[in-house]
């Protein structure tokens, strides 16, 4: 690649310069939904004698690092 090809005429520095927002604006979606919680399990439990249904929702983060 040559300096020739970066020049405000080049169809590939045009190209580049119009989808680095959409593509950086992806990647930082694609991060962050790792935080969000990705599923939620329940289960039925009873203690002394009152039952209940308890929840625990984990992030791929989260289930990734166990």
């Amino acid at each position: 690649m040559t300096t020739d090809d970066l020049s405000p005429g080049s169809g590939t520095a045009t190209a580049r310069s119009r989808y680095e927002p959409a593509i950086g604006g992806a990647t930082l979606a694609v991060l962050l939904s790792g935080f969000l919680p990705s599923f939620q399990s329940g289960w039925a439990a009873s203690t002394n004698g009152v039952n209940s249904y308890e929840t625990n929702s984990a992030s791929a983060w989260a289930a990734s690092t166990a």
